[in-house]
């Protein structure tokens, strides 16, 4: 008996994602950092590749052949200020998927999982890159100093994230 792939590119809201086993697993590994009062309901883990109207205008007629294997989730991500309270996602980094984004004329993005189930929160222009960690400088500081020695060439060439940090940040002092 075989065994399901940990991850597969597959058709998702018109557009393209990743799913699979893996994905719940790299979950399982950050669900013990979700506030208690937030309850992790989402029915299927994905990571968007191309939205509906990207994939639309893109010359995509198969889908591609990414590399997962240096796919790295680095930690819960959210916007506990934000208007949507509660909101919660798993920061990823793969630069597989945006080295063929640029390959087929599109530009790089940030990656991430959703966790809660509220569908008009899945916004692609919301930051979810390295800085919506929760923990802020600190946080991203714990996570880098984590990663391995790929994870750190993943996140330092990784597309940059939309917040600007203030003149005062302490994210890469010593």
């Amino acid at each position: 008996m075989s065994s399901s792939p940990p991850f597969r590119l597959t058709p998702y809201r018109g557009g393209l994602a990743l799913t699979g086993p893996g994905l719940s697993a790299a979950a399982a590994v950050h669900t013990s950092e979700l506030p208690s009062s937030f309850s992790s309901a989402s029915p299927s883990l994905h990571i968007i590749l191309l939205t509906k109207e990207e994939y639309e205008h893109s010359n995509c007629p198969s889908p591609p052949i990414i590399d997962p294997s240096h796919l790295h989730v680095l930690g819960l991500g959210g916007r506990p200020s934000a208007e949507k309270e509660g909101s919660c996602w798993l920061v990823v980094v793969w630069n597989h998927a945006n080295q063929w984004r640029r390959s087929v004329g599109l530009v790089p993005k940030q990656f991430y999982i959703i966790l809660d189930d509220v569908e008009a929160d899945d916004s692609q222009e919301v930051d979810r890159g390295i800085t919506s960690l929760i923990g802020g400088d600190e946080g991203v500081k714990e996570v880098f100093r984590g990663l391995s020695e790929d994870g750190m060439d993943q996140v330092l060439a990784s597309p940059p994230t939309r917040l600007v940090r203030s003149p005062n940040s302490t994210l890469f002092s010593p």
